[in-house]
C-alpha cells in the first residue's frame, strides 16, 4: 500500500493554454488578476498580458509641506514607477498636488517659488518619460502644475494611454490644453476635464476618444467640444453661467453629423434651461438614444419650474413612464424617465428639489416646483400621456399615478415599485386612503369580456419584508379607475405576501386574476 502524501504535496497551478487563461481573465476584476499573477510564472505572464492588469502608483500632496518631505515623496513615486516598467507592467498614475497658500510658500516650510517650480518640473518630466507605459493618468492638480505639465507633454506621445482625467483645483484662468501628447494618442478612449479650457482648434490626441466628461467650469460651446472630440459617442457635461464664454465657432465640424453619432448625452445644469446651442443640437438629432438632464444647483440658479416639452419633440411613443422619488447627496431627488419604446429613446430628468443654503445652520432649502405636477397636470403633454402603455411609480407618486391612469387610454401595466428601505407601519404596504363601502360598484362586475386588461403590479426587490391586504389592492384599483367599462385589472404581487382578510373574495371577483410570485 502506497502512502498518500497528496495533502502535503505542493500545489501546482493547472497548465492551461494562454488564450484560455486570457479568456478566463476577461471575466475577472483587476484585483483577481493581481492574485492570479502570483500563482505561477505562466499565469503571471498571461495576467500581465491582459489589458486590465496594471500597477496603480500615486503621488499625493506632502504633509508637512517641507522640501525634504516633498523630495522623499517624489523619490518613492519614481522608484515605484521604474520598478513596474522594469517588469513590463502597465501603469495607472494618480497625481494630487494642491495649490499652496502664499504663507506656506514663503514660511518656515522652506517651499519657495524656485523649489516648488523645480519639484513640479521634475514630476512632470518624469511622468512624460513614463508615458509609453501608462494606460490611465489622473491629475488633480493646481494651475501651477497644470501649466508645467501642459508644456512638457506637448512633445511626448502616449501610445497606450486609454483614460485621461485632469481636474484643476483652482478656478483662475489658464491656457487651453494645446497639442498635448504630441498629438499621438491612438488608444485614448475616455477623457475627463474639470476647469480645463479647450479653446479652439482640433486635438489630434483626442481623435479616438468616445467618452467625454466635462466637469465644473466649462466655458467652451458645443461646437468647440464637437471639434475637440469628433468621434465622441458619450458626452457628460456640467453647464453653468460660465458656459459659452469662449464663443469660438470652428468652421470645420459638421455639427449635425456629430450629433447623430451621439448615443448618450448627460447635462447637469446650474442654469434655468439648456443653452440655445444644446436645444438646437436636440433638434438636429431628436433621437439620441439616451439624454439625461439634471438640474442641481443652489440659489437663483434653480428654475422655479422645469418644462420638459422642449426636450420631447418628435417622440410619438408608445411610451414607458417612470416616476421616482429618492435621496442623493443628502437631498431629495425627483426623477422622471420617459422611454419611446419603438425608437429605443430615453429622456431622463432630475429635479433640484433641495440645495445647500447659505443660512447659519447650513441646512437645506426647497426650490422649484414638482416636475411631475407641472408637466403632467390637467391637459399638459396630453399627446405624451395618451401614448403611455407602462407606468412605474414609487410610493410617493401613487396619487399622481392614479390621476394619470384615468387619462391614459392605452395603459397595459401599472407598477408600484417599493424600495427595500421604504417605510410602512409594520411593513404593511399602504399607499392610499381606506376603501369605503360604496367604492366598488358590484353591478359593474358582470362576467363580460373586457376589451383591455391592465396589470396592476406591486413589487419589491427583497422577499419576505413587506405584506399587503386585499383592501389596499382594491383601493389602488379604485384610485386608478381600473373598473371602468372595457377594463379589468390583473393583480400581481412580486416578493410581497398577501395577508388574509375578509375582502380576499371581493378582490378575486374584481380582478381577472391575483398572482403571487
Amino acid at each position: 500500500m502506497q502512502d498518500d502524501d497528496s495533502s502535503t504535496r505542493a500545489y501546482s497551478a493547472p497548465a492551461l493554454p494562454p488564450e484560455l487563461l486570457l479568456s478566463i481573465f476577461d471575466h475577472s476584476t483587476r484585483a483577481d488578476l493581481v492574485q492570479a499573477a502570483r500563482v505561477s510564472r505562466e499565469w503571471r505572464t498571461s495576467a500581465r498580458a491582459h489589458p486590465l492588469y496594471r500597477a496603480h502608483v500615486s503621488l499625493d500632496e506632502p504633509y508637512p509641506r517641507t522640501v525634504p518631505v516633498l523630495a522623499n515623496i517624489i523619490s518613492r513615486f519614481t522608484r515605484q514607477v521604474e520598478a513596474a516598467i522594469a517588469q513590463g507592467v502597465r501603469l495607472e498614475l494618480s497625481v494630487t498636488l494642491r495649490c499652496l497658500p502664499a504663507g506656506e510658500l514663503f514660511g518656515e516650510s522652506g517651499l519657495d517659488e524656485d523649489s516648488l517650480s523645480l519639484a513640479h518640473g521634475r514630476i512632470a518630466s518624469f511622468i512624460c518619460s513614463s508615458l509609453h507605459a501608462v494606460v490611465e493618468l489622473h491629475l488633480f492638480v493646481s494651475n501651477r502644475f497644470y501649466d508645467v505639465f501642459r508644456l512638457k507633454s506637448c512633445t511626448t506621445p502616449a501610445p497606450i494611454l486609454w483614460c485621461l482625467s485632469s481636474s484643476l483645483l483652482e478656478r483662475e484662468e489658464v491656457a487651453p490644453l494645446g497639442p498635448i501628447f504630441a498629438g499621438r494618442c491612438p488608444q485614448l478612449r475616455e477623457v475627463s476635464l474639470q476647469n480645463v479650457p479647450l479653446g479652439s482648434g482640433r486635438y489630434s490626441a483626442f481623435s479616438s476618444v468616445t467618452r467625454v466628461q466635462l466637469g465644473d467650469g466649462v466655458k467652451d460651446n458645443i461646437r468647440v467640444i464637437a471639434e475637440a472630440f469628433p468621434h465622441a459617442h458619450d458626452v457628460d457635461i456640467q453647464i453653468s453661467h460660465l458656459y459659452g464664454d469662449f464663443m469660438a465657432q470652428p468652421p470645420y465640424i459638421d455639427l449635425v453629423d456629430w450629433a447623430t453619432k451621439l448615443t448618450c448625452l448627460r447635462c447637469c445644469m446650474s442654469t434655468t434651461s439648456l443653452p440655445d446651442d444644446f436645444l438646437s443640437l436636440l433638434e438636429m438629432a431628436p433621437f439620441i438614444p439616451f439624454v439625461e438632464l439634471d438640474w442641481w444647483s443652489g440659489g437663483s440658479g434653480v428654475p422655479e419650474v422645469i418644462p420638459i416639452a422642449p426636450y420631447l419633440q418628435h417622440l410619438t411613443g408608445p411610451f414607458e413612464l417612470d416616476l421616482w422619488y429618492g435621496w442623493r447627496n443628502g437631498g431629495r431627488v425627483i426623477e422622471l424617465i420617459l422611454r419611446d419604446i419603438p425608437r429605443g429613446v430615453v429622456r431622463e430628468f432630475r429635479e433640484p428639489q433641495y440645495t445647500y443654503s447659505d443660512d447659519e445652520y447650513n441646512d437645506k432649502e426647497t426650490f422649484g416646483q414638482d416636475i411631475i405636477s407641472h408637466n403632467f397636470g390637467d391637459d399638459v403633454l396630453e399627446h405624451i400621456v395618451a401614448a403611455v402603455v407602462t407606468l412605474r411609480v414609487s410610493p410617493h407618486f401613487w396619487g399622481t399615478a392614479g390621476d394619470l391612469a384615468k387619462r391614459v387610454s392605452s395603459l397595459r401595466l401599472l407598477e408600484l415599485r417599493i424600495d427595500a428601505d421604504d417605510h410602512f407601519n409594520d411593513h404593511v404596504v399602504d399607499v392610499t386612503y381606506p376603501l369605503q363601502e360604496d367604492d366598488i360598484d358590484y353591478g359593474r362586475l358582470t362576467p363580460v369580456d373586457a376589451s383591455r386588461i391592465v396589470e396592476l403590479k406591486i413589487t419589491t426587490p427583497v422577499a419576505g419584508k413587506f405584506t399587503i391586504r386585499a383592501t389596499t389592492v382594491l383601493s389602488m384599483i379604485r384610485d386608478c379607475d381600473l373598473l371602468r367599462p372595457g377594463i379589468r385589472p390583473l393583480a400581481t404581487l412580486e416578493n410581497i405576501e398577501m395577508v388574509p382578510s375578509d375582502l380576499d373574495g371581493v378582490l378575486r371577483r374584481v380582478a381577472v386574476g391575483v398572482r403571487e410570485r
